[in-house]
């Protein structure tokens, strides 16, 4: 699922987009997709400013390399559901839902195009704090007068 907040901000305007991975599209999934969005739509997907919030109480989601986009997980017992937020007013949130069964997660991706769940799971990498290198010991009469 594709949506923005509108011009307002206010808004909920969104779009579906079946995979074409038939016979996923289930009344069982769309009944889950619906509780999943209704759940968003209560926090991260209420509005923009809904959104930026939730963004910047995560500094660890952010997306590498981009500061205003940031990835979530939520797990079902079936499924994932990926969630790329926005902190921008004319850019759209993305929901994406993964069946846990499915061998979909890792699929090669064309060059160029990373996967948003490769964008999450680098976004999850703690980089190392780099190592403090200790001074050089001042010699006596170096600087000193």
């Amino acid at each position: 699922m594709r949506g923005d907040f509108g011009k307002s901000g206010d808004d909920f305007c969104h779009s579906w987009a079946d995979s074409g991975d038939g016979g996923r599209n289930t009344l069982e999934f769309k009944a889950e997709f619906q509780t999943v969005v209704d759940l968003l739509r209560q926090s991260a997907l209420k509005d923009l400013r809904s959104s930026q919030d939730f963004c910047y109480r995560h500094p660890e989601a952010q997306l590498p390399g981009d500061v205003h986009r940031y990835g979530f997980k939520l797990e079902t017992e079936n499924r994932s559901y990926f969630v790329r937020c926005t902190t921008l007013r004319d850019d759209y949130f993305y929901v994406f839902a993964y069946d846990k069964a499915a061998p979909v997660l890792d699929r090669e991706r064309p060059a160029g195009k990373e996967s948003v769940v490769k964008q999450i799971r680098e976004s999850k990498r703690v980089p190392k704090p780099p190592r403090k290198v200790k001074a050089p010991d001042k010699k006596k009469g170096d600087g000193e007068r």
